[in-house]
């Protein structure tokens, strides 16, 4: 490894790949294990029905629209689409703890590096 780190492993032209690689494997590992598990299915199906009840509760408002739209929405997204439902709660997830930003602020340290 000598002085450059871990980074020294990975040649420069595939560090992007190898990253975009790991990224897409971190994503696809939960939508594999919800698939293969009726337990952590109804546990997802349960967190994402509370999430978006709360989502239009709060732009809605209190009402019984907001309960016809909720549960069009659940409908759709909890019981038809959970594999791309529960993708975008773990991009959205990402976005939250910064991670995106923490992977294009490595790419341009690594960048200045060469």
């Amino acid at each position: 490894m000598g002085d450059r780190g871990f980074i020294g492993l990975i040649p420069a032209g595939l560090m992007l790949p190898a990253i975009l690689i790991i990224l897409g494997l971190i994503l696809f590992l939960p939508i594999v294990a919800v698939s293969l598990s009726s337990e952590l299915m109804l546990l997802f199906q349960v967190a994402a029905a509370i999430m978006v009840f709360s989502w239009v509760r709060n732009v809605v408002g209190p009402g019984m629209l907001s309960y016809a739209i909720a549960g069009v929405l659940i409908y759709i997204f909890v019981f038809i689409l959970p594999q791309f439902t529960l993708g975008l709660y773990i991009i959205w997830t990402f976005m939250g703890f910064g991670l995106f930003g923490m992977l294009f602020w490595g790419l341009t340290l690594f960048k200045l590096a060469q």
